[in-house]
């Protein structure tokens, strides 16, 4: 870069100030960017994926800025978990509720979930979490394929048994490996699908996150540094 030479006559205490300033300006453009192409990689993603970028500014003492993917961890997940499959590829980590089902013994170490034909999503194709909390809880007291003496027990302690697992273990008739909700008429009763247990999915490289930064950086870099060091230059003069 040109501009590099001119910082020469800046003293060492000026230069950093500088070169952090540009750091900075140009990790902001990237988080910029990284946003966008959540945006654009992702189908309605949720406000809790589209801030899940974040930067860590360069200091005087620590020419450095920092760009990445939130890792705090929110209603049991960090965003950081899930997107990791989309920018390298393969199996992504379990949800908290697949967590819960496991321990439950509902579903299967080799198995995740996914939303069945029968439960409304919300904008974003997601499941409430108000919702998924009460299908875990009561699937987790009633145990996958519960027989009806048990559902009865269930009911009368509180529990009205409307939702059922179904394990490749205990198959349920026609019905697949799922979570499903029991819906009583006058005539008789359906059953919906809600939960469908699925094999492990495999993800491909979808959130370009280091090819799109690269691309920022090498656009705006030198452009910030001129910027920073002239007005370094016209505040010295």
């Amino acid at each position: 870069m040109e501009v590099l030479p001119k910082l020469e006559q800046f003293s060492a205490r000026q230069a950093p100030f500088i070169i952090a300033k540009a750091l900075t300006a140009t990790a902001k453009q990237v988080q910029a960017g990284l946003t966008d192409d959540v945006k654009r990689s992702f189908k309605n993603p949720t406000p809790w994926t589209v801030n899940s970028i974040y930067i860590t500014p360069a200091t005087k003492q620590n020419l450095t800025a920092q760009i990445g993917i939130k890792n705090q961890i929110v209603a049991g997940l960090a965003p950081i978990q899930p997107l990791n499959a989309e920018v390298y590829g393969g199996a992504r980590r379990d949800k908290r509720a697949e967590v819960a089902l496991r321990r439950a013994g509902i579903l299967p170490a080799n198995m995740f979930i996914v939303p069945g034909k029968g439960v409304a999503l919300d904008g974003n194709g997601n499941i409430s979490g108000a919702l998924m909390r009460q299908i875990i809880a009561q699937v987790s007291a009633i145990g996958p394929s519960a027989s009806r003496a048990t559902r009865k027990k269930t009911s009368a302690a509180g529990i009205t048994g409307t939702y059922f697992a179904v394990t490749p273990d205990s198959p349920h008739g026609n019905l697949k490996p799922g979570i499903y909700a029991r819906y009583g008429f006058a005539a008789g009763a359906s059953v919906r699908p809600i939960l469908m247990f699925v094999r492990a999915p495999h993800y491909h490289e979808r959130f370009k996150f280091f090819d799109v930064g690269q691309k920022v950086v090498n656009e705006v870099m030198e452009k910030n540094l001129v910027e920073a060091y002239e007005l370094a230059f016209s505040t010295t003069r």
